[in-house]
């Protein structure tokens, strides 16, 4: 449990830095989260070249069968699987928002990085945008094809999108939980995430 939780949260460190010499230690954390538990891999955007490439040279060496949420060998028999896919935080991500992330619970963590998804710098929504707007977004996304947006969007709600009234409700719970922590209300403002956007 301890190694796959570190070479999981090392992956996504590492995938964070663009540079070519960065390729090769991604590709060596891939690896060896595929020997130590294949699975975790299955929790990366479907667009990730190096968790691809890593998953596709297994599934010739070892007669893998890789599907969106499980693994089995060539007879069927199951060597991984993931029910509900565990939200990550985007490569992209700044550090503040996975120390807020963090400290909520599943259903308000996923709501604040599929917010946050929306809105960051080069998303599909801005900051100002109402939270009907960027609900309305998230959900056309969400119904649309097999492109980066819609692929993190399922990974965080791979059954079905939350309503706009339980969405909204759970983005005011998050500020609710950090009313008395000035820093932290202020990172989430920094994302457009404050009362006077709602409507």
């Amino acid at each position: 449990m301890a190694a796959r939780i570190a070479l999981r949260e090392a992956l996504n460190a590492s995938l964070r830095f663009q540079q070519t010499e960065q390729g090769a230690v991604s590709q060596t954390i891939a690896n060896c989260l595929a020997e130590v538990a294949p699975g975790e891999l299955l929790r990366f955007p479907h667009d990730c070249e190096c968790v691809n490439s890593v998953l596709r040279a297994r599934a010739i060496e070892r007669s893998w069968l890789v599907f969106r949420n499980r693994i089995t060998d060539a007879e069927g028999n199951e060597i991984a699987t993931i029910s509900t896919p565990e939200p990550i935080i985007p490569v992209t991500d700044a550090a503040d928002l996975r120390e807020i992330a963090e400290r909520l619970p599943e259903r308000s963590r996923r709501v604040l990085l599929a917010y946050w998804w929306m809105v960051r710098d080069g998303g599909p929504c801005q900051p100002g945008d109402t939270f009907r707007h960027i609900h309305d977004m998230t959900a056309s996304l969400w119904a649309s094809g097999e492109d980066m947006e819609a692929n993190y969007l399922r990974t965080l709600f791979p059954e079905m999108l939350p309503t706009f009234e339980s969405w909204k409700k759970s983005l005011n719970r998050i500020q609710e939980q950090f009313a008395a922590q000035p820093a932290i209300l202020a990172q989430l403002h920094r994302i457009g995430l404050h009362r006077r956007r709602r409507r």
